[in-house]
């Protein structure tokens, strides 16, 4: 005859699309809007700049074309290129030496295979000294969006790699001096030390993975094992997979990672919260995270036209460890504390694990189908 727990254990898995409707809000939360800007000087002073863009974020921008169709496509290019056209001009503020420079030429391309849409501008009138570039666009897009921005010199040598948002809209370079280089220093390590940063807090797929293999740690050094576990493993495939040692395609690593959450949950439920040797999944889990992690560096533009990544990659896994300490450090009092509850014990583990497991099978169709 069935048991109560055999009960409770299905009643479980029926709120699976329950948590699944509830939560899959948060579940993008890990592929905020971004874009990625190129500025390469050329010859007699001129400036081409690359903006690429998600195309659901274009869509923003042809909300103001009426009596026709504003579909941001190939197909529908010829509709909505000359208001799109019209809004690029206003996209950047370009100065040289305080001047500021207005775009000469600007086309736009649409590709459907890639879902995105590229706008190219030409700037001319450069000069030595300072070059400035203000991201206006960002203000029209949704708070979290960020840009990151490349500027190159006439020979492809990367003079300046920033991260761009709603609070940092400005950035500059020195043209024809290698000071820029020195000075961009202090800049890189503090972009790439707060993206990292940024990343974990949002990074709502890698924190999951990571409360699920915390719930079931009863005291510190099962907690400090677990953690510097996790650090080391996707420390090392980071710094590989940004070497390009390793490499692995991004889409295949966020379903891998999606399994490796379904799998804990679903561990965490038939071990009864008592698995055993916990550090060896950790381990061999978190070399996959870091693949996850590294493609994000790609995406910034880590290491492109043959810059240092030393100092960015160091940065950017700083920050990720930091915000992951300051997440644990906060949240596995409160964990302990709740623990201590029967209450807790009997219901409220068994559900957080299946919840980790449904937001896993989440991710992990909605990944399948984007392939």
């Amino acid at each position: 005859m069935p048991t109560i727990a055999y009960y409770r254990y299905h009643v479980m898995l029926l709120l699976l699309p329950a948590f699944v409707g509830l939560f899959s809000a948060f579940a993008q939360a890990h592929d905020a809007f971004a874009s990625d800007v190129r500025a390469q000087l050329q010859q007699g002073g001129q400036l081409e700049v690359e903006l690429k863009f998600a195309s659901v974020t274009v869509e923003g921008f042809t909300q103001g074309i009426s009596d026709r169709d504003n579909q941001v496509s190939e197909a529908n290019l010829f509709n909505i290129e000359a208001h799109l056209i019209h809004q690029a001009k206003s996209f950047f503020v370009v100065t040289s030496n305080n001047r500021k420079l207005e775009p000469t030429d600007i086309a736009v391309v649409i590709k459907d295979n890639d879902d995105a849409v590229v706008f190219s501008l030409h700037y001319t009138g450069v000069e030595v000294g300072t070059l400035a570039i203000l991201s206006e666009f960002i203000t029209r897009t949704n708070p979290e969006f960020t840009a990151t921005l490349t500027i190159l010199d006439t020979n492809g040598v990367q003079l300046g790699l920033f991260i761009q948002s709603q609070s940092h809209l400005f950035d500059e370079v020195q043209v024809a001096s290698t000071a820029a280089k020195v000075a961009n220093s202090e800049g890189v390590f503090t972009s790439f030390l707060v993206q990292g940063l940024v990343h974990i807090v949002t990074g709502f797929d890698h924190l999951l993975f990571l409360f699920a293999l915390l719930i079931v740690c009863r005291d510190w050094r099962s907690t400090i094992t677990i953690v510097t576990c996790f650090t080391l493993a996707h420390s090392v495939t980071l710094s590989l997979a940004s070497l390009d040692i390793i490499s692995l395609p991004a889409r295949v690593v966020e379903i891998v990672i999606a399994l490796t959450i379904v799998y804990v949950g679903v561990e965490n439920l038939v071990t009864r919260h008592k698995p055993k040797f916990r550090w060896v999944l950790t381990s061999s889990f978190g070399l996959i995270h870091g693949f996850g992690f590294a493609s994000v560096l790609r995406d910034i533009g880590l290491g492109s036209d043959g810059a240092p990544i030393v100092i960015p990659l160091f940065a950017f896994n700083l920050g990720v460890e930091a915000g992951q300490i300051a997440i644990v450090a906060l949240c596995l009092p409160l964990l302990w504390q709740s623990r201590k509850l029967k209450v807790f014990e009997t219901y409220g583990l068994p559900t957080a694990s299946v919840f980790v497991s449904a937001m896993g099978v989440f991710w992990l169709v909605v990944r399948g189908f984007s392939l």
